[in-house]
């Protein structure tokens, strides 16, 4: 029996091709037909086709199933899944008509206040409406007042209130989010209120002077979501450096340019940002962008202090053999490697010899929670361990070392101070960009 006849006979066979979808292990065979028979089936089969990226055609199953036979039992899952659809082909309005509709047919769904979510961040990120997000996010906080999800709506209140450019009426928002926290101690609110905390500081720090080059600075912000104006982003920040050389935001100009050139692959001039950054000795920075890049700039100072142990391999015994990059994990890559270590152990020459003898580890992680951090602020943890006999050899070893956590400790100092816990370092709420892509399975 061939793989599209079982397709076609049999519902066991759709949703194992929905999981192996989601795992990235479906079947080399031609995009298989649509299936006959039960609305399940063609559920399911719209939900591969959603996971394939095949938008436009699961949009119609979905959108059938929902006007052929009227509203089924799972139409908030139908609607859901439409409105992810919609967004993915760039339907916007349709998207938010969809989950509009979810919310008002069935406002006892699980899916109700992710909707809401999801509705408000389409008006906010994707039509440009933040307005229309404000209000959005206020039902889900009104209407679902125990929703784990309603700490992070006032939260992105707070965001949309940036966009409006009401500062004042954003911090209140983000107060609202640490008050509602506290209620909260499981889900979302944990990763909610850090941002929220985050937030705060950078517009306070920045003072009601600092008007025109915070606006400006958001406005790069917002550009550098998106790949197609990332180029805008960054003469945003070139002239916001340029005319205003005095703003305390002049720094942060700087993490957001070594953050956007790093995200446009353009290493080189990443790291030119990061020396004219460190150069300045920052004492207030944004933590978002340089906690996203922290890994890679902790791998490029692993990488420098490696080279400069390397030039004392001709005058220090214990180095013999030492090559620089020999014991330094690669940096480069995207997403970047988590962990990165660098090692060395004295060869054989010198095994028998104590005094000569030289073994050093260093390792640079992201840790598990931001409690178990060096650096809490951009989310590092940085670990290291010396073994010889010689003085010498140890005090070149953690002079190399010192240079690094210097300046982590600076950027670390300047990102703080630290407020909340948990893992997550991204925007929370499992609605409207993870859950809305994904799409929802079969019950």
């Amino acid at each position: 029996m061939t793989f599209r006849r079982r397709l076609r006979t049999s519902a066991v066979a759709l949703t194992m091709l929905v999981v192996g979808a989601m795992a990235g292990t479906v079947p080399a065979d031609p995009l298989p037909g649509p299936p006959e028979g039960a609305p399940q089936d063609l559920y399911a089969y719209a939900l591969f086709l959603h996971l394939q990226g095949n938008d436009r055609a699961a949009a119609e199953y979905f959108h059938n199933l929902l006007v052929d036979s009227g509203p089924p039992p799972q139409a908030d899952r139908l609607l859901f899944n439409l409105a992810a659809c919609r967004a993915a082909v760039g339907e916007y309005d349709k998207a938010v008509e969809s989950l509009m509709a979810l919310v008002s047919s069935r406002p006892e769904s699980p899916l109700a206040d992710d909707a809401l979510l999801a509705a408000g961040r389409i008006w906010a990120d994707d039509i440009g409406r933040p307005a229309e997000a404000i209000e959005t996010y206020k039902r889900l906080r009104n209407e679902f007042p125990d929703s784990p999800l309603r700490p992070v709506a006032l939260l992105e209140i707070g965001r949309a209130m940036e966009q409006l450019e009401k500062f004042d009426e954003a911090v209140a928002a983000y107060d609202q989010v640490l008050a509602a926290a506290k209620r909260l101690p499981e889900g979302e609110a944990p990763a909610a209120a850090r941002l929220a905390g985050e937030r705060r500081r950078f517009i306070l720090a920045a003072g009601d002077d600092e008007r025109q080059p915070l606006r400006m600075y958001l406005k790069a912000e917002r550009l550098a979501q998106d790949p197609a104006t990332r180029n805008e982003a960054l003469l945003t920040l070139i002239r916001l450096t340029a005319l205003c050389p005095d703003s305390s935001l002049v720094d942060d100009a700087f993490a957001q340019k070594l953050r956007i050139h790093l995200l446009k692959g353009e290493e080189a001039a990443a790291r030119q940002a990061l020396d004219r950054l460190v150069a300045d000795r920052p004492t207030t920075l944004c933590v978002e962008p340089i906690r996203s890049c922290a890994v890679t700039i902790a791998g490029w100072l692993l990488g420098d202090m490696d080279r400069q142990i390397a030039s004392n391999a001709e005058v220090l015994p214990e180095l013999v053999g030492y090559r620089a990059g020999r014991g330094v994990t690669a940096v480069s890559g995207s997403p970047p490697p988590k962990r990165l270590t660098l090692d060395f152990e004295s060869g054989e020459e010198n095994a028998g010899l104590y005094s000569r003898h030289l073994r050093f580890h260093v390792v640079v992680e992201r840790p598990d929670r931001f409690e178990n951090a060096t650096y809490p602020n951009l989310n590092l943890r940085v670990e290291f361990s010396i073994s010889t006999g010689s003085d010498i050899a140890e005090r070149e070893i953690r002079q190399g070392l010192k240079r690094m956590t210097d300046t982590l400790s600076v950027l670390d100092a300047a990102a703080g101070p630290h407020s909340g816990s948990g893992t997550e370092t991204g925007r929370p709420g499992r609605a409207a960009g993870e859950r809305l892509a994904a799409g929802v399975a079969i019950e």
